[in-house]
């Protein structure tokens, strides 16, 4: 799965292509939350990030949730990069399974901020663009 991640992710967006190094710990947190392994999903956040404690309780509230949701990269493309920093936009489904929900689906582009700290890239701010809710009887 995580090759065939990278595969699309790179081939995706040629005019502004991601590094390597920078859509593995994207891809690290994005696998780990699908897999409610906090530990892991810690382990990609910047630990300098103004709001790294609060992320942390929003994960643990999101993996204390009783349905099951799962993420999923559709693209992502390099908005500007230095030594230290860089900007990413990723459109990412969530899909809900839950029979009393009326979303089943979510589309959303997110811009991230990591940044290099102790030689380690690692997630510093992230923030919603657009989010786009579809609905199961949509999908029909």
């Amino acid at each position: 799965m995580i090759a065939l991640s990278l595969f699309f992710i790179f081939n995706c967006s040629r005019k502004r292509k991601v590094p390597k190094e920078i859509a593995s710990v994207i891809i690290q947190n994005i696998n780990a939350t699908n897999k409610k392994y906090l530990k892991k999903v810690v382990h990609t956040l910047c630990p300098i990030a103004p709001r790294y404690e609060y992320t942390i309780k929003v994960y643990k509230k999101l993996f204390s949730m009783k349905r099951k949701i799962t993420f999923e990269i559709q693209e992502m493309r390099l908005i500007e990069k230095s030594e230290t920093e860089v900007t990413v936009e990723v459109i990412q489904r969530m899909k809900v399974k839950n029979p009393k929900s009326r979303i089943e689906s979510e589309k959303t582009r997110i811009e991230h901020v990591l940044v290099k700290h102790n030689g380690k890239w690692g997630f510093f701010a992230s923030k919603i663009i657009s989010r786009e809710h579809i609905d199961k009887n949509s999908l029909e």
